[in-house]
């Protein structure tokens, strides 16, 4: 029974994590995507990035092949360092905030 209720918990839970990263990806005027670590919920925000056409900056630390989904072949990855500075990682949220400010309708 344990067994059970520990694995209905774990659907629930995944259910409700799917929920917010869709709120709050369809609140974003922009998103930045770190792949660094392949973490599955990334790659789910990434798809509804996609669906919802915001505008996007995929990052990762490091070797971009390492960090890489199979499926991101053809992606634009940027490159950034770690600590001390996080290099090339301001220039593409420069990028990325840019790109939103365009992408803005007028009223």
């Amino acid at each position: 029974m344990i067994r059970a209720i520990s694995t209905w918990m774990c659907k629930v839970s995944a259910v409700t994590r799917t929920r917010a990263i869709w709120c709050e990806t369809a609140r974003a005027s922009a998103v930045l995507v770190d792949i660094t670590g392949q973490n599955p919920n990334v790659a789910l925000q990434l798809g509804l990035v996609h669906a919802l056409g915001r505008p996007y900056r995929v990052v990762a630390q490091g070797d971009p092949e390492k960090a890489n989904f199979p499926s991101l072949a053809k992606v634009q990855i940027h490159r950034y360092e770690g600590a001390p500075g996080f290099a090339g990682l301001a220039e593409a949220v420069e990028e990325l905030l840019e790109s939103a400010v365009r992408a803005r309708p007028t009223r």
